[in-house]
């Protein structure tokens, strides 16, 4: 029996992103049936989902696969998680009664754009770390995105022109990025301030924690912070560092900040290391 292409990751790809979320949830007939967690989903649409995920083409509108879907479905999963089963008459009259609004097929397009875009950063993004430790820290001179250390902070406020701009920037320890922020109100002068100069800034905290391990806050400062002091501690202060990376139209900050903090953590957790501080922001 042919499985087109189709794989394990594949299906398990399409179980979490598939094309079509409506389609996906509507177990009309036959469904998957999860025998562990008890979550059901439509075996049409998954086996559509995974043959995209597998041949980066959608399978042919004309064709039909009901019974191609089943039997690749049931070659691939193991029986010991997944069943398939039909609805009864009861059941489909109860999916029609809660089906959602169907979604337009240009969802599914930009969703598709955006997997390609996250792909495209993933592969830049990791090029950039791996040239930019290989550098070393920044010891002053011309900014070339090099690691600035804690201890350089101030030394770097003064010679780095790039302080005055706006943009992204990352906080790391040795060879481990731990938080992904933006600077677009503000500049990184300014924007740093809670990092870095102002009276209860994040790295005043986590030095002054790091000396017993006590990790007591002020009550009025924000959790951010406050994990970010802890994390900061945690780590150590000595090798801590930061990137700036200024972005000219203003308007494209915030959405880089979004897709950025996805590769980053991803990135770290592909490379066995923490998570970031802010991976659900």
């Amino acid at each position: 029996m042919r499985t087109y292409n189709i794989r394990c990751e594949d299906i398990e790809k399409a179980i979490i992103k598939p094309l079509d979320y409506n389609r996906f949830r509507d177990c009309r007939g036959r469904f998957l049936l999860n025998l562990k967690t008890g979550q059901k989903c439509s075996v049409k649409e998954v086996f559509r989902s995974a043959y995209y995920y597998a041949n980066e083409e959608e399978w042919p509108k004309n064709k039909k696969h009901s019974y191609i879907a089943e039997k690749v479905l049931k070659q691939i999963l193991s029986p010991d998680e997944w069943r398939i089963e039909r609805s009864d008459w009861k059941d489909r009259r109860n999916s029609d009664k809660n089906l959602p609004i169907s979604e337009p097929p240009i969802v599914g397009e930009m969703i598709r754009i955006y997997d390609k875009l996250e792909s495209g950063f993933s592969n830049i993004y990791d090029k950039f770390l791996r040239e930019c430790f290989s550098k070393g820290f920044w010891e002053g001179g011309p900014y070339e995105n090099q690691r600035v250390l804690l201890k350089d902070s101030e030394r770097a406020r003064q010679e780095i022109s790039e302080f005055q701009s706006q943009g992204i920037y990352i906080w790391g320890n040795f060879e481990e990025p731990l938080y992904v922020g933006k600077a677009k109100d503000q500049s990184f002068d300014r924007r740093f301030n809670r990092y870095i100069w102002g009276k209860n800034s994040q790295c005043k905290l986590a030095k002054e924690s790091e000396k017993d391990n006590s990790f007591k806050f002020p009550e009025n400062i924000s959790s951010v912070r406050k994990d970010g002091a802890k994390k900061f501690a945690e780590k150590g202060t000595e090798y801590i560092w930061f990137i700036l990376f200024p972005v000219i139209d203003k308007s494209l900050i915030s959405i880089l900040e979004v897709i950025l903090i996805k590769v980053a953590n991803d990135w770290n957790i592909k490379d066995n290391k923490g998570e970031l501080v802010n991976k659900d922001k």
